[in-house]
Formats: structure tokens, sequence, C-alpha cells
């Protein structure tokens, strides 16, 4: 694999942050501009999942490289793959409904249901991507609390 294709998938790392936060964001201005007095959180609604679903299926293009380069356990991996895909394919859904008005009961049963499943799936995807980086267990064992000294040259 060449060094160019191999910084690719290593910027999967890099590149899957910013849309988790940008997603996460755009759930919090939806449930602050519920009131309409924080309607002017509903407007920045769309450019937020616009930006973060676009990085996401950058990161997904990332993630397809990096896969090919290492060994990772294959059940995580199976699972993360395609719960990052589904949130990718979830925050473009949500952006689609981001841009009707507030005032239909069907679009705020959506785009309220939209918001549980993505949030939750955010939460499975974010887990099983620290357990293929980390570990199993990484989350929730306890850490050592001082780091490997280096070797003196």
């Amino acid at each position: 694999m060449s060094e160019a294709i191999l910084f690719l998938g290593r910027s999967h790392l890099l590149l899957v942050h910013f849309p988790i936060g940008m997603m996460i964001l755009a759930l919090i201005f939806q449930r602050m501009g519920r009131k309409p007095k924080n309607a002017v959180f509903r407007t920045v609604i769309p450019t937020t999942l616009l930006i973060s679903s676009s990085i996401a299926v950058l990161a997904c293009i990332t993630g397809f490289i990096l896969v090919r380069k290492g060994e990772y356990p294959a059940q995580a991996l199976f699972w993360h793959q395609w719960l990052g895909i589904l949130v990718t394919v979830l925050g473009i859904v949500a952006w689609r409904f981001s841009g009707h008005s507030p005032g239909s009961w069907q679009i705020n049963v959506w785009r309220n249901f939209i918001a549980v499943a993505l949030f939750v799936l955010l939460l499975l995807t974010g887990y099983l991507g620290s357990t293929i980086t980390h570990g199993r267990g990484y989350l929730w064992e306890k850490q050592a609390t001082e780091m490997p000294h280096s070797p003196e040259q």
C-alpha cells in the first residue's frame, strides 16, 4: 500500500471526531430550538448536519482504506463499520428533515426519533471504535495513571 493511501487511511481517526461533535451539537441545537425564544438555534441545524454528514462520508471512506491495512477484531470491526455507515446515512436523513417547518407534528415526531436514534448510534459506534483501537473494556477498566517512561538515550 502506498504511503499516500496509508496516510489517507490513518486520517480516519482525525476525520471521525469532527462529525461526531458536529452531530451532537446539532442535536443540542435541536433540543434548545424547541422554545420560540431560542428559534435562532433552528436556523443553524441544517448547515451543521450538512457539514457533519459530508465529513462523515469522508470518514467512512478513510475507514475502508484503514481496514485494508491492519488486523482488527472482526466482530467489533463489522459492527463499527455498519453502524458508522448508518450514522452517516441517518445524519443525511436528519439534514433532509431539518429544513421543514417546526409546525408539522409528524415532522417533529420523525425529527425526535431520528435525534434519539442518531445519539444512541453515535455512542455505540464510538464505543466499538474505542474497542478496536484500545482493546476490549477500555472504557470500563481501570487504567494505569502513570505513563510509561521512554528509555534514556
